[in-house]
């Protein structure tokens, strides 16, 4: 944790916002997919992840193809005019395919929708590029330390065998150290709930103490969290830093979408969340603070000549959990901080990491 707060995943009664229809996300799999063939649009589940780092060998996958170069056959290696369903270029340069399998002789066994309805064929493989997946990601990776290799200290649990580092640190530990779990649970809860969050991000901020004192480790995700970051000063600014770097950065590949790769777009910075409204009884700096890392992934691309029309998924990541930094500063004199340090480095109680996924469309024109 790097502040008064920290993050982690739940599954709450309202963890996980969902993802808009019309967008396929690369991580996690199985979003709907929404693709486009002159006037008809169809929607169609997706199993797994296409885009960056995805394995060619694993099955579905999203795919783009130009359609001006390449035809959609009905079966493999039959070129003919009557067997060839060409897509009009002047609808659709590119268009999305679901690949289904890899065929001999260099073929994809592909599904699309054509004027409303799903029709699988086959595709020159040579002319379809996954999508592209990451296209810009932070320094530090969820869950990693600053050395880049091992678990971050504030995610680490029953790693405190001595308690007299905690008594050099304030004889005030002995308190928590003598109390039972449930007892620093409550005094967790109440300096959260009195001093650092209301209203909904309360119900938030509770439903984070709940999944710590669950002790899954699992990522926390939950939709108020969400909202909130999402219409926050900072993660506008932020976002619109992504939206311009991606304009300019398609623009210098005249708009190809499948040239973009994981260091596409060079991003500066990252939200916080610690200003005095955010920290006293805001519910934002309890629960997230200062963000740890974030990940930049294009999950929908499409362009009909200059115009295009890209989906984005932000995802920003910090941890839920206390290192020694944290109990070194003022906060030890706080009961909550003290007995959240001994439940996690004493007791095992496993913190997590939070994800707040972040869906956005990003519409414009080409710049020449």
């Amino acid at each position: 944790m790097s502040g008064p707060v920290q993050e982690n995943k739940v599954n709450a009664p309202q963890n996980s916002e969902k993802s808009e229809q019309g967008g396929m996300t690369m991580a996690p799999p199985a979003f709907g997919l929404m693709a486009s063939s002159g006037s008809g649009v169809a929607q169609r589940q997706v199993a797994g992840g296409g885009g960056a780092g995805a394995n060619a060998t694993q099955f579905p996958w999203v795919g783009l193809v130009n359609t001006a170069q390449t035809g959609f056959h009905k079966e493999p290696k039959r070129a003919t005019n009557d067997a060839t369903d060409y897509i009009r270029p002047d609808l659709e340069q590119s268009e999305r395919l679901v690949v289904q399998a890899e065929m001999p002789g260099g073929w994809l066994k592909v599904m699309r929708d054509q004027y409303g309805k799903q029709v699988v064929g086959y595709v020159d493989k040579k002319y379809v590029s996954k999508m592209p997946g990451q296209v810009a990601a932070s320094e530090h990776k969820p869950g990693i330390g600053y050395d880049g290799q091992t678990q971050a200290d504030d995610l680490k649990s029953g790693d405190l065998t001595d308690a007299s580092e905690l008594y050099a640190l304030t004889q005030l530990f002995r308190l928590q150290v003598a109390q039972s779990d449930a007892l620093n649970f409550a005094d967790l809860r109440l300096m959260c709930t009195s001093l650092f969050s209301s209203g909904d991000l309360q119900k938030n901020i509770k439903a984070m103490i709940d999944h710590f004192e669950g002790s899954s480790g699992a990522r926390y995700s939950n939709d108020i969290l969400t909202k909130a970051v999402k219409e926050h000063d900072k993660t506008k600014a932020f976002v619109a830093q992504i939206e311009e770097k991606f304009a300019t950065k398609i623009s210098e590949l005249n708009g190809d979408a499948t040239s973009l790769n994981s260091e596409s777009l060079k991003i500066s910075g990252r939200p916080t969340f610690n200003s005095s409204g955010d920290t006293w009884r805001g519910g934002l700096t309890i629960a997230i603070n200062d963000v740890w890392a974030y990940d930049v992934n294009v999950v929908d691309y499409d362009r009909s000549g200059d115009n295009y029309e890209a989906r984005i998924r932000v995802n920003l990541y910090d941890h839920f959990g206390l290192d020694k930094p944290d109990v070194e500063k003022k906060y030890k004199y706080l009961a909550g901080f003290r007995a959240w340090y001994v439940l996690q480095h004493m007791r095992g109680y496993k913190p997590f990491i939070v994800d707040i996924p972040l869906d956005y469309k990003f519409t414009g024109k080409l710049k020449k």
